[in-house]
């Protein structure tokens, strides 16, 4: 099944090999959580007053069942598309360990406790 990557690109230009990029990285990300539902890419310019260039961010949103992961970068550009496939590759290693995260916490059991605790904790009450 294929599932819908969506990009959207604010203040800056969408560039052809930006999309190929988050197509792969987002084909990557949703074979590494099988589950997931959808993958939605932010790819904006911040608009802001700022003394040193441009901040240029990234946000990889995915939703899960019952869970939305968010994944964000930033960083400081003179020209927006220079460093563009960059914070776009850190957006998704991020939630590359976001996901790895999630998935390892919800593997995690905890341990019954003793029986002897429980009895001690209703004799205290």
């Amino acid at each position: 099944m294929n599932k819908p990557i969506t990009i959207t690109f604010r203040h800056v230009e969408p560039r052809a090999d930006v999309v190929e990029l988050v197509h792969q990285e987002g084909d990557k990300l949703l074979r590494q959580h099988q589950r997931a539902c959808r993958c939605r890419v932010v790819i904006d310019q911040v608009q802001r007053r700022h003394q040193h260039g441009n901040i240029l961010r990234a946000e990889v949103i995915l939703n899960l069942p019952h869970k939305q992961l968010v994944a964000k970068k930033s960083l400081e550009a003179e020209d927006a598309s220079s460093r563009m496939k960059q914070v776009v590759v850190e957006a998704f290693r991020a939630a590359q360990r976001a996901v790895s995260t999630y998935q390892g916490r919800r593997g995690r059991r905890r341990a019954p406790a003793p029986a002897g605790l429980k009895l001690a904790h209703r004799l205290a009450s």
